[in-house]
């Protein structure tokens, strides 16, 4: 016996076109309508791959791994 459910809240998918993001997409959209859930189209992003690095920040990432390690 359940009494709660739990989800997760954002997802992150890297992908090389357009096309295969589009259908991603796609098939998550259809995989969570089964569960009567559904993406918020206005969360939901396509970015490039400059777009996607300065999001999730990957330069300043790989300069505090470079400052992690050279404390250590």
């Amino acid at each position: 016996h359940v009494d709660f459910a739990r989800y997760m809240d954002d997802m992150d998918f890297g992908v090389d076109t357009i096309a295969k993001a589009k259908a991603v997409l796609r098939d998550l959209d259809l995989a969570l309508h089964t569960r009567n859930i559904r993406l918020n189209s206005g969360k939901t992003k396509i970015m490039t791959g400059l777009e996607a690095t300065v999001y999730f920040r990957v330069r300043e990432n790989l300069a505090l791994l470079k400052l992690i390690e050279r404390v250590k």
